[in-house]
């Protein structure tokens, strides 16, 4: 009988202990997690804790970025990581593990807040982490973007967003799928086979890609059957059919195209015009028998990315195809007609256009004497109606006129050649204060009429 108590106190300091190492393995694990996050971003929690199924769990999880202006500030109501199990929990509870585990599923439920939109060259939304669509609000919304307000219009139901990583590292490559889900919104998964990718270093590097390659690649964007109500709902709201809300729309999605160097097959865009009026759901995928090596993709126009990525496209009801996005060539001017002294002055306009590079030395790839080559003069259509006509991409502006654009991107280039691209705070006659990036930051530059050569204004104009 004294020998069972005995045992009986002996099992139960044993589970107490158990029980208390186990817990423990929580701050380790979340240590470990925000060491190797420190060089991107700010971990804070609290309540973490290990279970005995393996996983460690923790609450009001903040994810404070360092200078990540997309990714901005992130909130959790919950971390769940699901480790490779209790026994790795067991050698992690007296101090953080130098590395984070080769094989793991972190599940963040509770978003609050979003990443923040990107915007094109006019200040609008273009993509969203609301919905997903990219171009959503185009020819609905003069911003861009939707606000609370609209999708209870749309009689969206309330939005509880779930984020889960599943990684998988081993000798022969490494698994890592992403998926942000927002319930009846629509969700995305991204699909990635990598090798020569470490998750740690990769972080510790501040997402450099290294010698990392791709072996696949798929993306998908589940809508269901939001675009249907986003379009009834914005028809009704703007007073007008949806075939004319979704012509609206498919102008502004290519004219956004064109301006940074991109045009769409008219196949690829009756794809997105069927997803864009029926909802469903859009899958890029690819699959490379020799990886592709990320690298490779550094200083390519954005054109050449898209065919080194060899991407296929698929929609619901209808097979895959090559998603195609090709140099966007500016629309062919009639300079035949023109007076001769005006062709050189022409062509300097056109080559400063194509010396504008919004997206980090991204042009069409195009040379000017290409676009404007006898044999394009030869084959040139007639010009536009005045009335009809829309500028497309930088349009040269007078110093004098920057008091017309406040609040928006402007090209203003120098007389030394150095070219800025910023938003306009303030513009007089005696100088123009613009709000450009400058070293991964943004700074205040104020330039004279004197120090300026041309000003290239990015907003669409009627040519009239």
């Amino acid at each position: 009988m004294k020998r069972g108590i005995q045992l009986a106190v002996v099992l139960t300091l044993m589970l107490a202990l158990g029980w208390v190492l186990v817990r423990g393995t929580g701050q380790s694990q979340m240590d470990a997690w925000g060491k190797a996050l420190g060089p991107v971003a700010f971990l804070e929690n609290t309540q973490r804790e290990g279970n005995f199924d393996g996983t460690v769990s923790a609450r009001n999880v903040q994810l404070l970025m360092n200078r990540q202006q997309v990714l901005g500030s992130l909130y959790f109501d919950e971390w769940l990581l699901e480790t490779p199990g209790l026994g790795y929990l067991l050698s992690t509870p007296f101090g953080p593990p130098e590395r984070l585990p080769d094989r793991f599923k972190l599940v963040l439920t509770g978003v609050r807040g979003q990443p923040n939109s990107l915007i094109d060259h006019e200040n609008r939304v273009w993509l969203n982490f609301k919905s997903w669509v990219p171009f959503d609000a185009y020819g609905c919304r003069e911003s861009g973007e939707f606000i609370e307000a609209d999708f209870a219009g749309m009689a969206m139901g309330r939005r509880r967003t779930t984020v889960t990583v599943d990684y998988d590292r081993d000798a022969s490559g490494t698994k890592l799928n992403i998926s942000w889900d927002n319930l009846d919104f629509p969700s995305v998964r991204l699909e990635l086979g990598l090798i020569d990718f470490d998750l740690q270093q990769w972080l510790q590097d501040r997402f450099a890609v290294g010698d990392a390659a791709l072996t696949s690649a798929q993306l998908t964007l589940a809508a269901g059957d939001y675009p249907k109500k986003r379009t009834q709902w914005c028809a009704k709201d703007r007073g007008i059919t949806e075939a004319e809300l979704l012509q609206t729309n498919e102008a502004m999605a290519s004219a956004f195209l064109n301006v940074v160097g991109l045009s769409a097959e008219p196949r690829l865009l009756e794809r997105w015009n069927g997803f864009n009026r029926d909802g469903g759901s859009i899958v890029m995928s690819a699959k490379y028998g020799r990886p592709l090596r990320l690298k490779e993709l550094r200083g390519k126009k954005l054109a050449e990315v898209f065919d080194a990525l060899r991407l296929r496209v698929k929609t619901d009801g209808a097979p895959d195809m090559p998603m195609r996005l090709t140099d966007f060539v500016l629309p062919v001017f009639n300079v035949a007609a023109a007076p001769a002294a005006l062709d050189s002055e022409l062509a300097e306009e056109l080559e400063v256009a194509e010396a504008y590079n919004p997206l980090a030395e991204i042009s069409s790839g195009r040379g000017i004497a290409r676009r404007v080559s006898a044999q394009d003069q030869a084959k040139a259509a007639p010009l536009p109606q005045v009335e009809q006509a829309v500028a497309l991409g930088p349009q040269p502006i007078s110093f004098a006129q920057l008091q017309q654009e406040v609040g928006r991107l402007v090209i203003v280039v120098t007389i030394k050649g150095v070219r800025y691209r910023g938003k306009v705070l303030r513009a007089s006659g005696n100088d123009v204060e613009l709000q450009v990036m400058m070293n991964g930051g943004t700074a205040q530059l104020i330039l004279k009429p004197s120090q300026v050569q041309r000003v290239l204004s990015l907003r669409r104009r009627s040519s009239g």
